[in-house]
């Protein structure tokens, strides 16, 4: 498959890419440009920022991705905008996120 991966530079992402690649998928990132990869040189690159996705719908479009994984969309703007730009020629967009973690860590962490 065809994967398009918003962000997955960082901790996560990078790891989830690696695999995909090792699986035999093709994979895009599009991200700021300021972390590089060891696993670069077999991905794809869309360097921009989160509110320039817009922008680059033209290009997305052209990759095909059959899967897009939005790596920690922080807002639900950020979500909705990655439905609005991807979901017309995509079969699928899954979004990982952090936030029920961050949500519930002060009852794990217990009264401070």
């Amino acid at each position: 498959m065809k994967i398009l991966a918003i962000g997955a530079t960082g901790f996560a992402g990078s790891r989830v890419t690696r695999q995909l690649i090792a699986q035999g998928h093709q994979v895009a990132r599009f991200h700021r440009g300021n972390t590089t990869a060891s696993d670069s040189d077999s991905i794809v690159h869309f360097y921009g920022t989160r509110n320039q996705l817009p922008n680059f719908k033209a290009q997305f479009e052209q990759f095909a991705p059959d899967v897009v994984l939005d790596i920690i969309p922080f807002t639900e703007a950020q979500a909705q905008d990655v439905v609005q730009v991807l979901g017309g020629f995509t079969q699928r967009i899954v979004a990982i996120s952090s936030g029920d973690v961050y949500r519930n860590y002060e009852g794990f962490a217990g009264p401070g």
